[in-house]
């Protein structure tokens, strides 16, 4: 199996330095469920955490799933055991909306996110936390520049695992935001003129492509944890 901590290794020192003090957010984005997005974000994720000195922000814009948190959450002895929660927001912006808006005196929207961080991994990931939407209320991801300006003031990383494309339009509302959007490519299907859609899709929206990567793999993992000294 490929070496998918390196190849993101890879990945991070192409994109080149961060600019100024500033985090980096990237987005893994693909057409079609089953392109390997999720894998090569979380590599990617642990690939840099291992250098990072303000961390890493691990995003699933996925609300409904929290696969990235479940992942993580399950196996301990690979991504270390997660801590207790945090705010996901810490000045209060979001990237969602919630319809309709919260009442009179009930939490924030910001309080439906949460941030675990994986013990002795410089890493977080987010959770919604979807039980406490009230009956017949949705969230929607939305346009929000304010929220990944303050998470770059505070984190190193900001990688973001965009649902497929062919079922949701998240990734296409973010990555104008974004630094770079990484484009995730199925090789076993070889479709050439599905691969031009999703680069024309994210450029129309203003979002930068600075790469793809061919996933040919079927999972990534970090390696054991280590004991930070």
């Amino acid at each position: 199996m490929a070496d998918l901590l390196t190849e993101m290794a890879e990945l991070a020192t192409r994109l080149g330095p961060r600019p100024g003090r500033l985090g980096r957010a990237v987005q893994f984005v693909g057409l079609r469920n089953g392109d390997g997005v999720s894998t090569l974000a979380r590599a990617f994720a642990c690939a840099v955490a291992e250098t990072s000195r303000r961390g890493v922000w691990l995003v699933e814009l996925d609300l409904a799933a929290n696969a990235q948190y479940d992942v993580i959450d399950s196996d301990p002895e690979i991504y270390g055991r997660l801590g207790a929660a945090v705010r996901g927001s810490p000045d209060g912006s979001t990237f969602y909306r919630l319809d309709p808006a919260q009442p009179e005196g009930a939490p924030p929207a910001a309080a439906l996110l949460a941030a675990y961080g994986a013990q002795d991994r410089n890493l977080w990931v987010t959770r919604f936390i979807g039980e406490a939407l009230r009956p017949g209320q949705t969230v929607q991801v939305v346009d929000a520049e304010p929220y990944w300006r303050q998470m770059r003031s505070r984190f190193d990383w900001i990688v973001v695992d965009a649902p497929a494309v062919e079922r949701s339009d998240a990734a296409l509302v973010t990555a104008r935001r974004m630094d770079a959007n990484i484009l995730v490519l199925d090789a076993s299907r070889g479709d050439i003129d599905a691969d031009a859609t999703l680069r024309d899709l994210v450029r129309k929206v203003g979002g930068p492509v600075t790469g793809a990567v061919l996933n040919r793999a079927s999972r990534a993992l970090c390696e054991p944890v280590r004991k930070r000294r």
